[in-house]
C-alpha cells in the first residue's frame, strides 16, 4: 500500500518537476549567454558553468581578480565579490547554494569539490571599524555620497574619510560542505573534507575530517 501511495505521487508531481527543470534550464542557458557578453575582463571561468545569475561574478576593476574552475554551481542570487585587489579563487567541481555571497579584499581560497549550502557569507575582512568615532565620520560621508544635500552641507563641503579594511586571508580546502547560514571570517581555515553545521560562525581554523558547530565553531566529531 506505501510503495502504491508513493508510485502515485510521483506520478502526480512529474509535471511539477518537468516544469521546474525546464525552467531552470532555460535560465542556465539564457544567463551563460548573458555571462558571456558581460563578464568582466578580471574574471576567468572554466568549462561547464551552472549558473541561474548572470551577476553572480564581481570583480572589481581594475585590480581584483575571480578565477574560478570547471563545473562550477551557482544556485539562485549567489553571489562572489572581489574588491581592490583582492582574489578568489576556486577550484573545480563546486556547488554554492542560492543566496550564498563571498567578499574578498585579500585572498579567498576554495578546493575542489566544495559544497557550500544557501545563505552563507563568507569575507576575508571587517567592513566596518571598531571605534565609534570612525563608524560615525563613515556614516556622514556616506550620506553626503548617496545623497547630496541629505545632510544639509553645500555640495563641494563633504567629510572627508577614507575607509581602511583589517584583512586575513580565508581558506576552504577540498571537500568540505558548509551548511546552511553560516559564516566564514576573516583569517579562516576549513580543513579537507570537514563539515560545518549550520547556522556555525567560522572564526579560526578546524582541522580537516571532523564536523564543527556553535559560535564560534568548535569540533564535535572526527569523520573517518
Amino acid at each position: 500500500m506505501g510503495l502504491f501511495a508513493g508510485v502515485k505521487r510521483t506520478i502526480r508531481n512529474r509535471p511539477f518537476m518537468i516544469v521546474k527543470y525546464s525552467r531552470e534550464s532555460l535560465l542556465y542557458i539564457a544567463n551563460i549567454l548573458l555571462l558571456k557578453l558581460f563578464k568582466a575582463r578580471n574574471v576567468t571561468i572554466g568549462k561547464n558553468p551552472h549558473i541561474l545569475s548572470p551577476f553572480t561574478f564581481q570583480a572589481e576593476l581594475p585590480d581584483s581578480a575571480i578565477v574560478v574552475g570547471d563545473d562550477f554551481i551557482g544556485w539562485d542570487r549567489a553571489r562572489i565579490h572581489s574588491w581592490g585587489q583582492g582574489r578568489v579563487t576556486i577550484d573545480h567541481s563546486c556547488s554554492f547554494g542560492s543566496d550564498t555571497t563571498i567578499h574578498c579584499r585579500e585572498r579567498i581560497e576554495i578546493g575542489s569539490h566544495v559544497l557550500i549550502s544557501w545563505n552563507v557569507l563568507i569575507a576575508d575582512f571587517d567592513s566596518h571599524s571598531l571605534q565609534m568615532a570612525e563608524r560615525v565620520a563613515e556614516i556622514e560621508y556616506t550620506k553626503s555620497v548617496l545623497w547630496p544635500g541629505f545632510s544639509g552641507r553645500e555640495r563641494g563641503s563633504r567629510p572627508s574619510f577614507v575607509p581602511t579594511f583589517p584583512t586575513k586571508p580565508v581558506i576552504i580546502e577540498d571537500g568540505v560542505w558548509v551548511g546552511a547560514n553560516a559564516i566564514v571570517l576573516k583569517g579562516s581555515k576549513i580543513g579537507k573534507g570537514s563539515v560545518i553545521g549550520a547556522g556555525s560562525v567560522v572564526s579560526g581554523e578546524i582541522p580537516p575530517m571532523c564536523i564543527a558547530a556553535g559560535n564560534p565553531a568548535r569540533v564535535i566529531k572526527e569523520l573517518k
